[in-house]
């Protein structure tokens, strides 16, 4: 039996939709800004908030610097375990936002709410070599608006143009049986969401907020993928290849329907507590689809599981200037659990985030600091080699940023 190398990982974040928290307040927030968001973060959170923007501005939130790891046991081959780390530069966002009309704002905004960068080249025997990169990215870039109807009710509205893009390398060596292989993949598509939001001020203290996501529409995507198997024997020589190549694929890496809803408790400018709940609908679809050069078709199917995630966040102002927030979130996976019966699925990992920042607001400058905390555990998928058998792992994986927003306000 010729052993498989890992495509399945290749796109295993897809089933987890908060890797990192997008935004300045709200990264500091653990994302539970949906009832609060009024700045450039109302954009991506609820664009309802843009509605109580009072003056223009130019914010970014700029990069995430830190730490990816990923461990998964035996995923090479029994034995040999994928151990990858990688420090990585993200720049999560860069917003404008104009006062379109004294109940109006709108904004252009381009946000990373995505992104895995991990590699490693090991040799853990004289006798095994592998080398293994993974490139995933996501990129939204559209405008947004946000409309005050009274006092107490905004209504906001976001068209998000969204590319995604995966591209991996992997190449395995076991010198004693006589095997190598080999595979890359660079697939990317273009797709367009679109988000409604509303923000009602239940009381003086109590604030209420809700948004609606649509499911992405994939507009057109393509690219390329191949590599191959060799098995031999070293005693009679016989050979086993298997190898494939494709230009023409149709890819279709999408976000399903989504609903967030959130309640904050507090004052603005002083002191806050804010809880946010988000259903993500279930999904079936094919990701990948094409043929290769021997008329062989291929497909890729996924099935992804409805799933909750929450967020908890709350903040205090020190002399109404140096904000102190502290937060915390979920990004339950939608991978259903890992089986034997599929050689081609996602990781099944739960994520649990921290968060925790500090900053100054005053004048036309404003700039917050802050960390974001990212772990988890769950299965994988053991690939087999050679006679042995595809057997169920563990899976771990974390992620440790620091990050810098920045906001000019004119």
């Amino acid at each position: 039996m010729a052993f498989c190398l890992p495509v399945n990982f290749a796109l295993a974040m897809d089933a987890n939709y908060t890797p990192f928290i997008v935004g300045g307040r709200a990264a500091g927030m653990g994302g539970a800004v949906s009832a609060s968001a009024t700045d450039s973060d109302a954009a991506y959170h609820n664009p309802a908030g843009l509605g109580a923007v009072k003056h223009n501005s130019i914010s970014v939130s700029a990069a995430l610097y830190g730490y990816q790891g990923i461990n998964i046991d035996d995923r090479v081959a029994p034995g040999v375990d994928l151990d990858a780390t990688t420090f990585v530069t993200i720049p999560s966002q860069l917003s404008m936002v104009y006062k379109l009309a004294p109940d109006v704002a709108g904004a252009f905004s381009v946000f990373v709410p995505s992104q895995l960068s991990v590699s490693q080249i090991n040799s853990p025997s004289p006798q095994s070599a592998y080398s293994f990169s993974i490139n995933d990215q996501t990129l939204y870039l559209g405008p947004s608006a946000g409309w005050k109807v009274n006092d107490r009710l905004t209504l906001g509205a976001s068209l998000f143009a969204i590319y995604a893009e995966h591209a991996i390398f992997e190449n395995v060596v076991f010198r004693k049986s006589g095997s190598i292989g080999s595979e890359n993949v660079d697939v990317w598509n273009w797709g367009v969401q679109g988000v409604l939001g509303a923000q009602y001020q239940l009381a003086e203290m109590w604030r209420a907020g809700l948004t609606l996501e649509s499911p992405s529409w994939i507009l057109t995507g393509s690219d390329a993928l191949n590599g191959g198997d060799l098995q031999s024997s070293w005693h009679d020589l016989n050979h086993q290849v298997w190898d494939f190549y494709s230009n023409d694929v149709e890819v279709n890496m999408k976000t399903p329907l989504s609903a967030r809803g959130g309640l904050e408790w507090g004052l603005a400018k002083q002191y806050g507590i804010e809880f946010d709940v988000t259903w993500h609908a279930s999904d079936n679809y094919t990701e990948l689809h094409g043929t290769t050069d021997a008329g062989l078709d291929y497909s890729n199917y996924r099935k992804r599981r409805n799933v909750v995630d929450y967020a908890l966040g709350g903040e205090y102002y020190v002399d109404k200037v140096w904000p102190l927030r502290l937060g915390g979130f979920t990004s339950i996976s939608a991978q259903q659990e890992v089986t034997l019966q599929d050689d081609n699925q996602p990781d099944q990992v739960d994520l649990y985030g921290f968060t925790v920042s500090a900053g100054r607001e005053e004048g036309p400058v404003e700039i917050n600091l802050g960390i974001n905390y990212i772990w988890g555990d769950g299965h994988a998928l053991g690939q087999p080699y050679m006679d042995s058998e595809s057997t169920i792992v563990k899976a771990s994986e974390s992620y440790l940023y620091f990050f810098v927003s920045t906001a000019y306000i004119f």
